[in-house]
Parts: structure tokens; sequence; C-alpha cells
């Protein structure tokens, strides 16, 4: 046996551990420290002593004439011993030998050598050791203080002075003063204390001679589960609740001391303010985490990955928003998942774990912290009988405890039962949601055009049904991912013209169904269904027919992929055994179930599309594409993103256009009475309209001008300006209802866009033939009296009858231009097929200058 100066220093202490001359091989006597086998006078307790086994026969106690400080390796060696090596031996370390409170070690075994290794222990005076076996529990717990004598002891040496951040989910079960963490030396008066005060309002107290003390704004409840965060950095100290700030507030650092760190009590020397509720997924960070990092963990535990944090359910790489964290920046994570004798195992790199003062197996129970929230029966999503643990939790995404006009955007749910959401036009956030051969209804109506909006921004596991009734919409913004592996589908309405003679063009939000991609190309019998049933599809023949199914003929579908513009023969008839690439649009027209006034609707069923898409685009071809989400996208952000300005040349012109079929009840093309509406940075138009003379049609120019929206389902063409990728992304996804977006799949009243300030010029022209058109000139300082991408409009159909703006000896429908003043002049074209009276009006004026007078 061989020690080298215990004095400060790390020592070797070399045990041979065999059944012979036990004593004069293990007891050791050096200048104020002792270790000595006790003899069979003095004898352990017969009961064993919590989360153990056994205990050896043999055992020894420690003994300093004078308290030092140093640390000790012992060295069992069990070659000739009966000891198990493939069992859970550790060591244990009492103040007693009834092994009450006791501490446990694990060690490290050499099987070769057959030695079993416990570093950088510190033994005090009148303890006692021993080897025992230890019982483990593993599993997803939570663990009960019960106010009175329950605590866990952390190390001394955990930094909480500088910068760092706590949190924990916690569960309070009386109002009193508390602790929930605590290093204070009390003697010193030096310290921090993280508890909470006699009305349930959390406290926090910095301490370095004097007290700084900072109260939370929110009382937190009884029997709740709630997530507080206390984040200390530069000066500031914040308290956030459920992720939500709460406070922040300037505050010096606490005093630097040497005592343990508590958690559900204060003090050392003499312990108090124990904790009365219940704690999990406790975690002690060296850095200021912000309140984004902080949700995006707070509803699942932490794994490390490639040295980096990650959540156990989404990954830290998924949101381009939340920055990667290093896992040596975690001090101390208690997950509470395994509990080793009475040590809690500490899960981060610096192996610090707490030990248990205390604690029966009662006081361990399974997890009922919301991680992540999961489901327990059908039912309504706001009734807490839905969710597991549903009395003690707030419902996922609910209002604040913080501020009661806000939800939490950043819950993570599961569902395995039939839930529905009863919320029309509100919309609903989540960091994350598991569906798990269920079904999710987002309730809605077509009827009166309500809905609401389920967003997830991080990731999506589908692997049973979303059902977004009515205007119901499901976004994921950028960064958020829909797993490959999804098996599941969505189901949404769109309603198009009923009409047997009309064209709608279209574009599916939803892919055809595999475990492997996402965004796949789809026929439509794959998609595109009359409510739950089938679609019939008619292989000859031009007229559709009502029923129940309906019957559809698909002589009229059609696409028009990346093709030279003006050019008829470049339409490509797909029928309904065409392939169709996710983001392309089509035509189709109705079943004859109504006119064309009339709505017949259609469910959209399958994977729905997410992520990026692009569409290969040549210059001057042009492209019959559409929104290929479950979403309403943002018209204005889909032009920039494919404009110069998105770093690339521009794969379009920046102008959108709408096909609006209003008339004829002929499947002649020659006949038919329709135009393309026009929307770009400048505004929107409506469609150009042919009234021949003695036509009954009283629909007039300017009924359905396209707003800054696109709906779902909706078609439109483009107009390639470079060779290029035509790019779809999150980042255009948003929640419009459809009394807000670009409505041409309907024939309804003109849609509302949002407030736009510019001064505008609205034109209109009645020809002599019939012809009406209107043309728009808008003021904004980002054009010129050129061609400017996204602000000038060319005309996209020549009628007989016309009038544009000439810009570069280009006409166009829509000019943009820095200023509109007294000097402004812009030349205006204007051609007629034959002689007459043609009239030119002022259609509107908007936010413009009533001094400013017009001359033609």
């Amino acid at each position: 046996m061989r020690i080298n100066n215990y004095l400060g220093l790390l020592a070797v202490l070399l045990v041979f551990f065999t059944s012979q001359t036990m004593r004069s091989q293990v007891d050791y006597s050096s200048t104020n420290f002792n270790i000595e086998l006790k003899d069979a006078a003095f004898t352990k307790s017969a009961n064993l002593p919590v989360r153990i086994n056994t205990i050896l026969d043999e055992f020894w106690i420690v003994s300093e004439e004078q308290q030092q400080n140093g640390f000790v390796n012992l060295i069992f060696d069990l070659s000739q011993s009966s000891v198990n090596l493939e069992d859970n031996v550790q060591l244990i370390v009492s103040e007693n030998p009834e092994f009450s409170n006791y501490m446990n070690f694990p060690g490290e075994l050499n099987t070769q050598a057959q030695t079993l290794t416990f570093s950088n222990i510190d033994l005090g005076s009148n303890q006692v050791y021993s080897l025992a076996y230890v019982n483990e529990l593993n599993g997803e717990n939570q663990i009960d203080f019960n106010g009175i004598d329950r605590y866990i002891a952390l190390d001394k040496s955990f930094d909480l002075h500088s910068e760092f951040t706590v949190s924990a989910w916690v569960k309070i079960g009386e109002l009193k003063e508390m602790a929930i963490l605590a290093k204070r030396d009390n003697v010193q008066d030096k310290g921090i204390f993280i508890g909470l005060n006699q009305t349930g309002q959390i406290k926090l107290e910095f301490t370095d001679q004097s007290v700084q003390q900072m109260i939370s704004n929110t009382v937190l409840p009884l029997n709740k589960w709630h997530n507080i965060s206390i984040v200390y950095k530069d000066g500031n100290a914040t308290i956030l609740i459920d992720g939500m700030l709460d406070s922040i507030q300037e505050i010096n650092s606490p005093g630097l001391n040497s005592v343990q760190v508590l958690l559900g009590a204060s003090g050392e020397q003499s312990v108090d303010h124990f904790f009365n509720g219940s704690m999990d997924d406790i975690r002690i960070w060296n850095r200021a985490l912000d309140a984004q990092e902080l949700a995006f963990f707070m509803n699942q535990e932490i794994i490390q990955v490639n040295g980096m944090v990650n959540g156990s359910i989404t990954s830290s790489h998924i949101n381009s928003d939340t920055s990667l964290i290093p896992w040596t920046d975690l001090n101390a994570y208690f997950s509470l998942n395994r509990i080793s004798g009475n040590c809690l195992v500490n899960h981060s790199e610096n192996l610090k774990h707490g030990q248990l003062f205390n604690f029966p197996n009662s006081s361990l129970h399974t997890q009922t912290a919301p991680m992540p929230y999961k489901t327990i029966s059908d039912g309504n999503w706001d009734d807490v009988q839905t969710w597991l643990n549903g009395n003690s939790i707030s419902i996922p995404a609910s209002e604040s405890i913080v501020d009661m006009s806000t939800r939490v955007g950043w819950n993570i749910v599961q569902i395995d039962h039939n839930v529905t959401i009863n919320n029309n036009n509100e919309l609903r956030n989540l960091s994350a949601l598991m569906i798990n051969g269920s079904k999710l209804t987002v309730t809605g109506s077509n009827a009166t055009s309500t809905g609401m909006g389920l967003e997830i921004s991080n990731y999506l596991k589908l692997d049973g049904v979303i059902d977004l009734e009515g205007e119901s919409q499901l976004i994921q913004p950028k960064g958020s991912v829909l797993d490959p592996a999804s098996t599941g589908t969505i189901e949404r309405d769109q309603q198009g013209t009923a009409d047997n003679y009309t064209y709608n063009y279209w574009s599916s939000p939803v892919g055809s169904v595999n475990a492997a991609t996402n965004n796949n190309p789809y026929t439509l019998p794959q998609v595109m269904h009359d409510g739950s049933q089938d679609i019939t599809w008619l292989t000859s023949g031009y007229d559709g027919s009502a029923g129940s199914p309906v019957s559809i003929a698909d002589y009229w579908i059609w696409k028009f992929a990346n093709q030279p513009g003006g050019n008829y023969s470049g339409w490509q008839h797909i029928r309904s055994t065409g392939m169709v690439n996710v983001g392309e649009g089509y035509t189709m027209k109705g079943p004859g179930s109504g006119t064309i006034n009339d709505q017949q609707n259609y469910v959209f069923k399958g994977k729905p599309n997410n992520g990026t898409i692009a569409l290969t685009i040549h210059s001057d071809n042009e492209y019959l594409i559409g929104n290929p989400y479950p979403s309403a996208i943002d018209a204005k952000q889909f032009i920039l993103d494919n404009s110069p300005l998105s770093g690339d040349l521009g794969s379009t012109t920046g102008t959108l256009f709408f096909w609006e079929h209003y008339g004829a009840g002929t499947h002649s093309y020659s006949e038919y009475q329709g135009g393309y509406a026009v929307y770009n940075l400048s505004g929107g138009l409506p469609a150009a309209r042919y009234i021949p003379a003695g036509s009954t049609n009283e629909v007039s120019v300017g009924e359905n001008t396209p707003g800054p929206y696109i709906p779902v389902g909706q078609g439109f063409f483009v107009i390639g300006k470079n060779n290029g990728q035509i790019e779809f992304n999150n980042g255009q996804r948003i929640f419009k209802p459809e009394s807000d977006e670009s409505v041409f799949l309907k024939s309804t009243d003109n849609t509302i866009e949002e407030v736009d300030n510019r001064p505008k010029i609205r034109l209109g022209f009645d020809s002599v033939n019939g012809v009406q058109r209107e043309i728009l000139i808008t003021q904004d300082t980002n054009a010129t009296t050129g061609i400017d991408f996204g602000y000038d409009a060319q005309l996209y159909e020549d009628q007989i009858d016309d009038m544009y703006w000439l810009i570069a000896d280009g006409k166009h429908v829509i000019q943009g231009i820095d200023m509109i003043n007294a000097d402004t002049v812009l030349p205006l074209g204007v051609h007629t097929q034959t002689d007459g009276i043609n009239a030119i009006s002022i259609n509107s004026l908007e936010n413009f200058d009533e001094n400013l007078d017009i001359f033609l």
C-alpha cells in the first residue's frame, strides 16, 4: 500500500481486497490522517439504505486530527475476491455506519488487472466507506421535494458568478419562501439564491455583503408545471417563464464562494428554505442563452451530437435561427433519467453529479412535466382531459401566464388520438408536432370562409392525418422540416368553378406519399378528390357531370412547363394520367354541377409539400406554376426571391399573371371570354374584358384585382427573364384566409388588399368594340422612368382594342415611377381595330394629391 503526501495533493491509496489477512493489508496511518478497517465489534446497521442491494462486510472509517484539503484515489484489488465485476459495484461514503444519506461513486474497472479505481475522493474525518451493490433507476423521472428535509447537493466548483443560465421545470406544492437553487454562504454573506417568495413569485437574490433582489412580475400557480429560466450576463439578470420574458433588471454579480450548490434548499452548515413541490430537467449553463434557444429546448430533453447540444426530438441544426451550442457550455444537466443509488447523474461532460438527501423511492415518480406534450384521449385541443397529466400542465400553445394576450408558440406536441382545434381565424404556433396514427382536425367552414392557421416552426413528423377544414392552413416557416420518413397525409378543401366550360388554373399543395422523400410528383387521381370519394375521371368526351362523386373530363387537363411564349402548341396534354411536378400548375374545367358563379368543392389529400421547391425556366419562356404549399404565400416575397436582388440575375420578369375565365359557355377556344389579371410590386390589375355587343354578361373590369397573397391551390403564369430556377421556399408562406388573398379559383367579390399608402392612378379604357382595360401607375422610390424589375408589367395579351403605357418602346399595363408631380409626362399608347368612340377615364386615384391636375 502506498500514499503520497496527502496534504493538499492527490494521493494514491492501494487497498488489497482479499479473504485473508485483511486487517494488516488495509489499515493505514499517517500524520493527521488514518484509515482503519473496523473489527467485528463495530457492526453496520442491519437495514440497508435506500437503493442499495448489498453492502460488503468490510468497511473502513476515516479519521483526521484536523480538517485538511485534498483528495485520494482508492484502488481496490478484486482479483482474489468474490465480488462480481459485472454488477454495479460502487464506493459508498457516509457520515455514519448506517450509511444513511450516503454518497456513492462509480469506479473505473480494469478487467485485465481486476482492479476497481475511485478517483478524486474527498474523505473527511469520521466518514465511513465500503463497497456496495447499487440499484440504478433509469427512465423518464421527476423528483418530489417535501419542504422539510429533502435536497440535492451539487459540487462546490459551479461558477454562478459571471455569465450563466439556470433552467428547470418546477411544480410548486405550497406558498412559502423556498429555494429552487442556491449557492449561498450565509457566514460570508456571498452567493446566489433562486427560489420563490411567499406569494409564488420567482425570487432572485445576488449577495456580496449587501443583498440585491429581483422579483418576477408573474405568480406561479400551485400544482402546475412551468419552466423557469434565470439568465445572467453583463450585469443584467433576466427571468423567463415558459420561454416568455417576465422581467429584466440591472444587478451586480454575486460574490464568489466555495460552498456547495443546493437544489431545493439553501445554505451549507445550516440548510434551510426547503422546496415543496416537484422538479425535472435541471440545466446549468456557463453561457447566457437567449429566449429563442431556451424556447427551442424547453419541451424536450437534450443530447450531444458531434460535440453540440441537440434536442432529443428536434435537432438544433433544423432551424437556421437557432445557433449551435457546444456541449462543453453545459455545466450540469440533470434529466432525472438516471439515478444510481443516491447519485443524481449529471449528463454533462464535467461529471459533477448530485447527491440526494432524504429521498426515498416514493419521492421518485414517472415524469409528468410536458416533455413533450402528449395526448391521452380523443377530444378537443383546449380540454385538459385530452392531455396526459392535463390537470398539472398548461394546454399547449395556450395563453402565457406572463402575458395572457400572447400564446406560447414553441411547444412540442405528440398526438396519439383524434384531436380537434376550434379557433377560427387564429394562428396556433408549435415548435414541433408528431402525429402517430391519429387525426388532428383544424376546424373551419367553406361556407363562412373561416379557418385557422397551424404553424410548425421546426419539425413535423406526420404519420397520421391533418384535416384542414375551411380556410385552415398549415404553415412551416423557413428552416422548418417535414420528416421525409412521414407516411401520413393532410386534407385541404379548395373550391373552383362548377361550370363545364370554365377553366381554373390549379396547383396542388400535396404530393404523392412515400416513406423516403418529400415534394413528390403526382397524378391528379393521387391528390385530388371529391370529399372522401375518388373523382371519376372521364377519359373520353369533353363534358364532366354532377353526381356523387363528380365526374371530370380529363381532356381539359394541360400544363405549360417552360415553353416559348405565345406558342399554343407548347401546351402539354397530361390528362389524368400525366405526372405533375410540385410547383407546376395545370388547367381543369368544372364538372357541370353549376354555373360559372357556382362553386365545386375538391379535397387535396397527400403528403404536404414543404421547403425549397425549384423549377427550371429559360429566358423568354413561360411557365404555368402555382402555390405549392397548404398555406397562402406572399406574392411580393415570391417576386423578390426570384429577382436580381436575390443574388442572381433573376429568373422571372417579376410579374405574375392570373387567368380569369368569365364567360362564353363554350369549349371553342376562339369564343372564350377570359383574360389575365396582373400583379407585381407596384400592385394588381384586373383582367381585360371583351364584352361583345349584345352580350348579357354584365361583369365589368375591376371586380377581381389580385392582392398580395396567393391562396392554396392557385396557379399562375410567369415569364423567364434569365435562364435559372424559379424558387418557392418556406419564407414565402403566410397564414391568410381568402378574404385577404388573390382569389381567382372562386367567382367571389373582390378581395381586400393590405394597406398600401403609395400614390396610384388607375386609368380605364372602354373601346368601340367592347374591350375594357385598366392600367396602373404607382409611385415608388425603388422605381424609375425606365424598365424596372418587378415594378413594370408588360402587356401579356393584346386585345383587338387596347391601351397601355409605352416604356422603352414596349407595351406595359403597370408602370412604377419614383415621383408623380406636375412635371411628370408618361407616354400612353392606344390601338383599335375599327373606327369609333373610345372612352378613357380615371377609374380611381389612391393616396393622391388633390391639388395635382391630370391631363391627357
